[in-house]
């Protein structure tokens, strides 16, 4: 008989320790998923950045034309972040981000094959509403899937996979040496692929947490929350100096005759946010109190704004680096701080799509 619960005991404790495993191992791949997606938008998103030489030429355009095909996804997400966050509220996360994914992949095909720059800039358009609608759902399958102190993790994982895009992009697109629109069709191809990989997921991605309104108007836009709008404020303020700070450093730095190649400032910034914005969140899951926490980290980052000036050669290389680093785990920090706001998760794009309208504001700015 104790040989009998012996081993009960231990069939039960292995079952846990399997249900555990399994547990861990789903989570790791839903962010990996969520990861995929942020790709998809660092790749669609600055696709056009390192082609802006060969755009310019084939339509015969001004640099102001240029300038505004690149700002098109930034003004999509001051004007449209909201009103896309209620309807993917209303849609689901699984829904929005099959949706997302086709307009990022198929629209990027249509920009490859057309013909001139008004076409070019209608398609761009459109396409960047499928990159705004990324945010929300990444926001919404978090706060459903994961348990509460896991979200720094998810988000700070997925918040990494931008950057991933950002860097594969501008790596790559030096390398390939074919016609400048079937570079684009060959990046509008990841997010169909990434679209296969969530159709092939949908039990694990979908939620059960859509919002039901009857009637949609003027009221639906309002955050009654004033909690949402101070997380709001920190995401205006860090995106104002991050957006500051990658277009004046490397000019700065050129000034100085700073030894440092000038442009690599920004990749090394990118890559030590990439560092910190995965292992930070391990921490400030743990942390109770974690308003003082960011307000620790955006105390960091303006001080290494003021280091960056004041100190002298070699040094700056190391200030450079904590300026990713500080900035790196922000974003899904205050991710974080906004969906711990929201208990069953049916606003959480609305309050997505605020917080990406404010961000977006300060990155204008």
């Amino acid at each position: 008989m104790e040989e009998l619960k012996i081993k009960r005991t231990e069939l039960k404790e292995n079952y846990k320790s399997a249900s555990l495993k399994d547990y861990s191992s789903r989570l790791v791949w839903i962010g990996l998923i969520c990861w995929l997606s942020e790709f998809a938008v660092g790749v669609s998103f600055f696709s056009l950045p390192p082609l802006i030489n060969e755009i310019k030429e084939s339509f015969a355009i001004s640099n102001a034309e240029v300038g505004l095909l690149i700002a098109i996804p930034s003004i999509a997400f001051v004007v449209f972040s909201i009103f896309i966050g209620i309807f993917v509220d209303k849609w689901g996360s699984y829904k929005s981000s099959l949706i997302s994914l086709c307009l990022m992949g198929i629209l990027g095909i249509l920009k490859g094959l057309s013909v001139n720059y008004f076409q070019f800039f209608i398609l761009t358009s459109i396409q960047s509403l499928g990159v705004v609608i990324v945010r929300p759902t990444i926001n919404k399958i978090i706060k459903s899937k994961f348990p509460k102190q896991h979200y720094g993790k998810g988000l700070g994982m997925a918040s990494t996979g931008m950057a991933s895009g950002i860097i594969f992009v501008f790596f790559l697109t030096p390398l390939i040496k074919i016609y400048w629109k079937w570079i684009i069709i060959f990046y509008s191809f990841i997010p169909l692929l990434i679209l296969i990989i969530y159709l092939n997921n949908r039990s694990l991605l979908e939620s059960s947490d859509r919002l039901i309104e009857k009637h949609f108007g003027f009221s639906s836009l309002i955050i009654k929350d004033w909690r949402v709008y101070y997380v709001g404020l920190f995401y205006f303020v860090t995106t104002l100096t991050y957006f500051g700070l990658t277009s004046w450093l490397p000019q700065y730095l050129q000034q100085e005759e700073f030894f440092f190649q000038p442009s690599w400032s920004s990749a090394l910034m990118i890559f030590t946010g990439i560092f910190s914005a995965i292992f930070i969140p391990f921490i400030f899951d743990r942390i109770k109190n974690k308003v003082f926490f960011v307000k620790l980290i955006v105390i960091g980052l303006g001080l290494s704004v003021y280091c960056l000036i004041k100190v002298p050669g070699i040094y700056k290389i190391f200030i450079i680096a904590l300026l990713g680093m500080f900035n790196g785990p922000v974003r899904p920090m205050l991710n974080t701080l906004a969906i711990d706001l929201v208990k069953k998760g049916q606003e959480i794009g609305k309050i997505t799509g605020l917080l990406l309208t404010l961000a977006n504001i300060g990155g204008f700015l």
